[in-house]
């Protein structure tokens, strides 16, 4: 075998000043018999390894524990250098909302969590604070040219993230009240997050949760288009569009969610993505939002493989922003998929990782039953299932008038089946009623 020499170095992330008294874990991924190396108090050390790739751990005291970890490979002499932060520490970034660039007037940042309360003012647009305690902070952003903005943010153990803030110099607002569609009952504690295109790309400029009257409160350019993404446990997540914002008070309605949807809602982490289909010889742009109300992110990413070609984003923003990626299929067969990979580390948990498969319509003109897939064009659960019902009632009866009894339930467990693939309604609700026909296909047809 041969061997190679691995250098491991660490900076500081604000200062790029060189570190040392670290420690080193040191894994190889390719021979499991390998017994791995471990180093303690080092600095730019160096070692000689199988060639191969190595999952490196650097353990830095007084700086947080992202993106203290990484699989290297090593082909002879190869040099890595970590860059480490302070732990607990958050960077902020402020930017005008209508320009997009850093903000340089004076901008008064207020700290305040259950336990405490502080400022920090800043003319620099960027603030970096480090060795902050561990709890979840609301900040409060106000300047003499701007409306104020609020965020929240989570600071972890040994954490360190980054959050981008947008200032508003406008006195514009709009209030939204949330509710059951069904119920018309208000709904606290929704994830409302704001979009706004800025240069073209769509950028998270505020999220917050609905209080408990129902309502979030939003500062707005009046004439610019926002983009709102609401998200609940429990509910379908919902996005909508408003080119401009046109008035003061809006009421949005949020739908109950079957036990199947494209969405992740897991630690108060929120996710959705589309499209959930692909078409092949067909370049699709392909939108990944991600979004934190409280503040919890320090890192995400995604990767789509596909036949022709590979796609990757990642961020760092605390609140969460979209992703994109264009999608060129190019020679797919009906066994392939798209291959969504993706994973997202709060500063409260470890990595999180999710793959999903998604399929692709070999034929463009799969005609307009494929065009339906997943399009319930505005309908509620009670609605889709009496049309649904209606449709079943009269295929059935047809079909048993013309023939006999078993070919019209069989024809009817087809429609049921049909129905749930293109989405219009989900299968939880039709599966006792599919048990019964198939019980029934089976006893007519001298099963017991």
């Amino acid at each position: 075998m041969s061997y190679a020499n691995l250098t491991i170095s660490a900076i500081d992330g604000t200062t790029n000043e060189s570190l040392s008294g670290y420690d080193l874990a040191i894994l190889s991924l390719n021979y499991s018999g390998w017994p791995g190396e471990t180093a303690s108090s080092v600095t730019n050390q160096s070692f000689y390894l199988i060639n191969g790739t190595y999952n490196v751990t650097i353990d830095m005291p007084g700086y947080a524990l992202s993106d203290n970890q990484a699989n290297i490979t090593v082909l002879g002499n190869k040099n890595y250098t970590f860059t480490l932060y302070k732990t607990n520490s958050v960077q902020i970034n402020i930017y005008d909302e209508i320009t997009g660039d850093p903000i340089t007037d004076n901008v008064t940042i207020r700290w305040s969590s259950n336990s405490t309360t502080w400022e920090n003012v800043t003319n620099t647009s960027k603030l970096f604070l480090s060795n902050i305690a561990a709890d979840e902070y609301e900040l409060l952003f106000y300047s003499s040219n701007y409306s104020t903005r609020s965020y929240t943010i989570t600071v972890g153990n040994r954490s360190t993230q980054v959050l981008n803030a947008y200032m508003i110099s406008t006195t514009y607002s709009t209030i939204f009240t949330v509710k059951d569609i069904d119920t018309g009952d208000i709904l606290s504690d929704v994830s409302v997050t704001m979009y706004k295109q800025i240069n073209s790309t769509w950028t998270t400029v505020e999220s917050k949760y609905s209080d408990i009257s129902g309502k979030a409160k939003f500062f707005y350019d009046p004439i610019a288009h926002y983009r709102f993404y609401l998200s609940k446990t429990g509910y379908e997540d919902y996005v909508f569009f408003l080119n401009p914002i046109l008035f003061s008070t809006y009421e949005v309605y949020m739908t109950k969610s079957s036990l199947l949807n494209y969405s992740v809602d897991f630690d108060d982490v929120s996710i959705i993505y589309s499209p959930s289909q692909f078409y092949n010889e067909q370049n699709t742009t392909f939108n990944w939002l991600i979004s934190s109300p409280s503040g919890l992110l320090t890192n995400y990413g995604m990767k789509l493989t596909y036949p022709g070609g590979t796609d990757s984003s990642s961020g760092v923003n605390a609140i969460g922003e979209q992703l994109s990626a264009d999608v060129n299929l190019t020679g797919a067969t009906n066994f392939d998929y798209v291959t969504l990979e993706f994973n997202y580390t709060t500063s409260l948990a470890g990595e999180r990782t999710y793959l999903f498969n998604l399929p692709i319509i070999s034929n463009n003109s799969a005609g307009t039953w494929m065009s339906n897939k997943d399009k319930t064009y505005g309908l509620g659960i009670f609605e889709r299932m009496l049309i649904t019902t209606i449709i079943i009632v009269f295929i059935v009866g047809i079909a048993t008038m013309v023939g006999q009894v078993i070919p019209g339930v069989a024809l009817g467990l087809f429609v049921f089946g049909f129905l749930v693939f293109i989405g219009f309604v989900p299968i939880w609700i039709i599966l006792p009623s599919m048990l019964i026909g198939i019980l029934f296909l089976i006893w007519k047809s001298g099963g017991y």
